[in-house]
C-alpha cells in the first residue's frame, strides 16, 4: 500500500465505546491503523505501546481523567511494537500527525536521517571525506519515534 492512503476505517474501530470523536481524542491523538501507531498531535511523533501514561504525565498538562481515558483508548488498540514497525523504502504521502523535517538520504545505500547523521554515516560506511562531492541528497522526512528509536521514511 505504499503511496496509497490507508483504507477508510469504520468509526466504531477508530473510536471504541469508551472513547469517541466527541470525547476529544482527536484533540490529542491520531490513530494510524495502516502502521498500527498512535501519534501525539502536539509532539508529532508516535507513542510506543505501553508509553501513553508516562508521555501524557510528563509532557502534557491535562486532567488526570482525560489522561486515563486516553490511556484506556490506546490500550484498546492493536499497536505495533517499535522494533516491528515496517518503514516503506519508497517515498509515500505524508502521514497524518507526524512532523515533516529536513533531512538527508545516502545515495549509495538509501539510509535516511538527520543531515549530520547521514554525513557521519557516509564517512564511516562509504569512506566519504571532506572536500569530496557529497554522496547524499537533501530529503524531507518523517519519523514515527524520536531518539534512539528513530524510524525515518521519506515523503
Amino acid at each position: 500500500m505504499v503511496g496509497k492512503p490507508a483504507p477508510r476505517i469504520p468509526t466504531s474501530i477508530l473510536y471504541p465505546p469508551t472513547m469517541n470523536r466527541d470525547s476529544g481524542i482527536d484533540q490529542y491523538l491520531v490513530y494510524n491503523p495502516h502502521y498500527r501507531t498512535i501519534i501525539c498531535r502536539q509532539h508529532g511523533y508516535a507513542i510506543a505501546p505501553g508509553g501513553m501514561i508516562r508521555h501524557l504525565r510528563d509532557y502534557h498538562k491535562i486532567p488526570l481523567k482525560t489522561r486515563q481515558a486516553l490511556n484506556t483508548y490506546s490500550e484498546s488498540l492493536d499497536l505495533c511494537a517499535v522494533d516491528e514497525l515496517q518503514i516503506p523504502s519508497e517515498p509515500v504521502d505524508s502521514i497524518n500527525g507526524l512532523t515533516i523535517v529536513d533531512g538527508s538520504q545516502c545515495n549509495l545505500c538509501m539510509e535516511k536521517g538527520a543531515s549530520s547523521s547521514i554525513k557521519k554515516h557516509c564517512r564511516i560506511a562509504h569512506q566519504w571525506g571532506e572536500g569530496k562531492v557529497p554522496i547524499w541528497t537533501k530529503q524531507r522526512l518523517q519519523t514515527f519515534f524520536p531518539g534512539t528509536n528513530c524510524k525515518c521514511g521519506s515523503r
